[in-house]
């Protein structure tokens, strides 16, 4: 699974009861383009009052998502670096990008200190953004989780 951004252009109504045109940017895990237009088309059903147009897909930059309760999305990305002891130097950097549900911005740099708390390797925030996401759907929104039974004595 990997993440997808779709933006889509629908009729949105507002609070005095008229229509209006916006275009808003989704994100969504999806296996294809063709999952990704799919499910955002179902996701936003119960919302379009008239017309509906998926008008751009791409596949997103992160790779992993931390959710919240919050209305603003942050891009982090992040240097990951190993220090070679036999020369002294800096060997390898890998370049990881996630999205972090936060309140604000400080919000999101704890959450993302806290994300790479047990890492293993040296490593930086690169940049740190608010996107203009506007909610994230994961395969798992719609599955209902039952705890486990428990063992009978």
């Amino acid at each position: 699974m990997r993440f997808f951004e779709v933006k889509v252009k629908y009729d949105k109504m507002q609070d005095n009861g008229a229509l209006k045109a916006v275009t808003e940017t989704y994100a969504l895990d999806a296996l294809s383009f063709t999952e990704a237009e799919a499910k955002i088309t179902d996701m936003m059903r119960p919302q379009i009052k008239g017309s509906f147009e998926v008008t751009a897909e791409k596949i997103a930059p992160y790779t992993n998502f931390i959710r919240g309760q919050h209305d603003l999305y942050y891009s982090v990305k992040y240097t990951f670096m190993q220090f070679n002891e036999t020369n002294g130097t800096m060997s390898k950097k890998h370049l990881e990008t996630i999205l972090i549900n936060a309140e604000d911005f400080d919000d999101a740099k704890a959450k993302a200190v806290a994300y790479q708390r047990n890492a293993t390797f040296d490593w930086q925030i690169d940049t740190l953004k608010e996107t203009k996401i506007i909610d994230v759907f994961t395969s798992l929104d719609n599955v209902t989780i039952s705890p486990a039974p428990l063992p009978e004595e």
